[in-house]
Formats: structure tokens, C-alpha cells, sequence
């Protein structure tokens, strides 16, 4: 990749009719992210005091969630974001009641498998609830496919604030939700947990489902009867592609949870989703902050406009990436202290967990790479680096898990990001309209992962004093590395913080 210009800032590169969907979206995604990450922790930690099973149950919930995503929503959200962009306004409902109408075809043979042998689904809910929660599950399954769908039209239509809202609707009504139960229901919730934490998810999906139509009603006009169906050019081909991206995508991340289920029982399970759910706290973040990028590249892309395009990925990647590094450095450094707020029982993860933060920083990029590569309408060439990320995980969990056990089976889920990061970065210098113009931050980026996992493996869990020090030197280091200004990091601080525009 060529030397970069380093002063990229979103706010220049965006055109003026771009702006305020765009940097309000980002305001409104940073300070809902920042608000939600308290209650998202706090949901575990609550359902962590009460043991590794209930907290279990949470980590399945996730899987589930992230398998209907997978498997039923036909093409996900990248569908609604990609195309709604380019529709005039009086198709924009039809097309999205045509996806919705298409999901629930691809997942009435799911239904059927569950009605007819529910004990094929012990793979994915490890005998949780009986074979007739499986089939209740899959029979709901709809709800979570409308939530996503809705919310994906609302950022299509760069509505991104209003999508984010109701998206943090849920993550605050399951803290309330799991905070009632806890001080008032403990019994149940040990007797019933299932039943409990996945009918409090489903009943919020429900709600935000029906603001989130409300809404894109506001946006858009009934369409004719006869274009409710008309699909527009290139639909099949994306979505098909981005259908089997999505499948080999829920194995290239819920794999490491389905096999660690299946070798450790549901106890040492329960531990297992403690370490992840916390890197899987600072992957939401920036996934939603991704919305952002996508819903702007495919605005960028819809004009037929590479210059534009080029200019906000490199401003979202000058961004993003030091974001990156803070939340999920920020988990290394201060392991024992984070641990420490679920109980005593969790004290002996510190050490995955400071394996966990760099590695799950290198999980955050490959996302930012594989939400440019579906931008760009190439989600075929995310899915071959995909099939490689599955078969090595497959090739290290097994002696890893053998060795190490839970240290293992992180290190085996971090390690399989590297040959995907790599496949991913390759695709995109290729194929890409525009120049990258990221050798020196990818560089620094690297480095910064490199003498984390260093220096955390050479000093002992620390307390919150040290682990902000040794954090605070970490981000410096990478910044000077990556050629930031002070000007920069105001210009970019200003963009996420309020969405302002100017320059720095």
C-alpha cells in the first residue's frame, strides 16, 4: 500500500447533503455506545453473581442471535444498507417487505426441521430447555429477522441515530429486565433461565421491531402493488453471496463457543462466555460504528463517486483504529479489575483475558475489512477468507484446548484472525476503487498488538492505576507511530464526540 496522507478527516470528506444523516449518526452512535457499554457489562456481571449457568444461558442467547442473523435473514443487513440508497422513495417499503417476505421463506425449512427432529438442534442450544425450547426458539425466530431488518433500512436511509436509539432500547430494558430478576426473582431465574433471560430479549426485539416500522413509515411511501415484489438489479447475486458469507461468517465466530459448549460442559461454558462477552462488549461498539461507514461507502458508491469513497474509508479507518486499540487494550490492562466485578470465581481468567484484548483487537479490524469488502459489493472474496479462518481455528483449538484449556481456546480464536486479516487486506488492495493509503497505521497498528501481548505476559495482573498507565503508554507509543497530530485526534475527537463538523 502507498504512503498515506495523514490528515483525513470525515467531516472534510463528506459532501454537504451527506452530512448530517452521516455525523449525527456518528454522535448518536458514540454516546449511545458509550451509555449502553455500563448496562451491557452490568447484565453480565448480574447474571455471572448469580453462576456460570445463567450467564451460560446468555453467552447461548448471543449464539442464537447470532445464528438467526446467519441462517434466516436472507443476506442480513447489508441488503437493506446497500440497496434502499439507490431506490426511489415509493419503493423503499416494498423492498423491504419483499425481504422480509424472503427471509421467512429461507426459514420455514428450519421450522420444519425443528417441528419434525427437534434433537438435530443440539448442536446449536446444547440440550438448553428440552427439545421443545428448540422449537420454540426457531418457531420466534421472525421477530429477531424484523428487528435487524428494520434497523438496517433505518441506517440505509441514514436514519443512523434513530436505529441506534432503539438498538440501545434493548441493551437498557435487558439491564432492567435482568436487574428485577436478580433482586427479586433469584430462585426462578436459577429454576427457569432460559425461559426468563431469552423471553425478555424476544419481547424487547418485539418492541423495538414495531418503533423501528413507525419510523421507516415516516421515510417512505406505499409502493404500487405491482413493484411491492420488483427487486432491483443485482439483488440475487449480492444477497446470495452475502448469504454465504453470513453462513460460514456464524462459524467463523460462534464456532469457538459451540465446541468449547460441547468439550467443557455448561460450568466451565459460563467462564468461557465471561472472557468473551467482554471482548465481545468492545466489538459492538465498533460494529456500530461500522454502520456508519457502510450506510456512508454505499451513499459514496451510489453516486458513482471513487474519490468520495476512498476519502471516507481512509477518514473511518484514521478514526476507528485507535478506538480500537483502546477498548480492547483497555480489557488487557486492566484484566483483574474487570474480572474482579463478576466475583471471586473468575479471578483465575486474568490470564486469557490479557491474551484476549490484542487478539480481539485484530477481530475488530477484520471486521472493519470485511464491512468494506460487502461496501464495495464483494462479500464472495470475505467469504473465501472465511473458509480458511474456519479451518484454522479447527487446526488449533483441538491441541490448544488440549494444553491450555480456556488460554487455549482463546489463543486458537485469535490465532485463526491472522491468515483471515491477511486474505481480507489482499482482496481489498486488488479490488478496491480506490488507493488504500495504509502502510504506516496498519504498521503501527500491529506493533501496538504486538508489545501489548509482550509486556502483559511479562508483569503480573495489575490494579487500575498501573493497567491505565501501562494503556495510556501503549496508545501514545501507537499514535506517535501512526503520525498523529494533536490537531488530528482533536478533528477526529470532535467528529465522534459530537459530530461537528470544519476542520481540525
Amino acid at each position: 500500500m502507498a504512503a498515506a496522507p495523514v490528515n483525513d478527516l470525515l467531516c472534510d470528506a463528506l459532501p454537504q447533503d451527506m452530512r448530517a444523516g452521516v455525523l449525527g449518526g456518528l454522535r448518536a452512535t458514540v454516546w449511545l455506545a458509550a451509555a449502553g457499554v455500563p448496562f451491557s457489562y452490568a447484565i453480565r456481571v448480574l447474571l455471572a453473581r448469580l453462576g456460570p449457568e445463567p450467564l451460560a444461558v446468555y453467552g447461548l442467547l448471543l449464539v442464537y442471535v447470532n445464528f438467526v442473523a446467519a441462517f434466516l435473514f436472507l443476506g442480513g443487513n447489508a441488503v437493506a444498507i446497500r440497496f434502499l440508497p439507490a431506490l426511489p422513495p415509493a419503493a423503499r417499503r416494498g423492498f423491504v417487505q419483499a425481504c422480509f417476505l424472503l427471509s421467512l421463506l429461507a426459514w420455514l425449512p428450519w421450522l420444519a426441521v425443528a417441528a419434525w427432529r427437534p434433537s438435530w438442534l443440539h448442536w446449536l442450544f446444547g440440550g438448553l430447555g428440552g427439545r421443545g425450547f428448540a422449537l420454540a426458539m426457531i418457531a420466534l425466530a421472525p421477530v429477531p429477522i424484523l428487528f435487524s431488518l428494520l434497523l438496517a433500512a433505518l441506517k440505509g436511509l441514514l436514519q443512523l441515530a434513530a436505529a441506534q436509539w432503539i438498538y440501545r432500547s434493548v441493551t437498557f430494558g435487558m439491564f432492567a429486565a435482568c436487574a428485577l430478576l436478580f433482586l427479586a426473582a433469584r430462585s426462578l431465574v436459577l429454576a427457569h433461565p432460559a425461559a426468563l433471560v431469552w423471553g425478555c430479549y424476544l419481547a424487547l426485539d418485539l418492541a423495538g421491531a414495531a418503533a423501528a416500522w413507525m419510523l421507516l413509515r415516516r421515510h417512505s411511501s406505499p409502493a404500487p402493488a405491482a413493484a411491492r415484489l420488483r427487486l432491483p438489479s443485482g439483488f440475487w447475486p449480492f444477497t446470495l453471496s452475502l448469504q454465504g458469507s453470513s453462513m460460514l461468517g456464524f462459524f467463523a465466530t460462534q464456532l469457538d463457543m459451540l465446541l468449547v459448549l460441547h468439550a467443557a460442559g455448561i460450568a466451565r461454558f459460563g467462564k468461557y462466555v465471561a472472557l468473551m462477552t467482554l471482548a465481545a462488549m468492545a466489538a459492538t461498539a465498533v460494529k456500530l460504528l461500522l454502520d456508519v461507514l457502510m450506510a456512508s461507502l454505499t451513499h459514496a458508491l451510489a453516486r458513482h463517486d471513487a474519490a468520495l469513497a476512498g476519502a471516507v474509508w481512509r477518514s473511518h479507518c484514521r478514526m476507528l483504529v485507535p478506538l480500537i486499540l483502546a477498548l480492547n487494550l483497555g480489557l488487557a490492562c486492566l484484566a483483574a479489575p474487570a474480572l474482579a466485578v463478576y466475583g471471586r470465581g473468575y479471578a483465575s481468567l486474568a490470564s486469557a483475558l490479557r491474551w484476549l484484548g490484542p487478539l480481539a483487537a485484530l477481530a475488530c479490524a477484520n471486521y472493519l475489512l470485511g464491512s468494506t469488502l460487502a461496501a464495495l459489493g464483494l462479500p464472495h472474496l470475505e467469504m473465501r477468507a472465511k473458509v480458511v479462518r474456519i479451518a484454522a481455528y479447527l487446526v488449533l483449538f483441538f491441541p490448544l484446548w488440549s494444553r491450555a484449556g480456556l488460554v487455549g481456546a482463546v489463543l486458537a480464536w485469535g490465532g485463526a484472525e491472522i491468515p483471515y486479516q491477511a486474505m481480507n487486506l489482499w482482496y481489498l488492495q486488488r479490488r478496491a476503487p480506490f488507493p488504500l493509503h495504509g502502510t504506516r497505521l496498519y504498521c503501527a497498528f500491529l506493533a501496538a498488538l504486538a508489545a501489548a501481548a509482550w509486556a502483559l505476559q511479562l508483569v503480573p495482573p495489575a490494579g487500575w492505576l498501573a493497567g491505565v498507565a501501562t494503556l495510556a503508554a501503549l496508545l501514545a507509543a501507537f499514535l506517535l507511530a501512526a503520525g498523529y497530530t494533536a490537531r488530528q485526534l482533536a478533528g477526529h475527537l470532535r467528529v465522534l464526540a459530537l459530530g461537528a463538523g470544519g476542520r481540525a
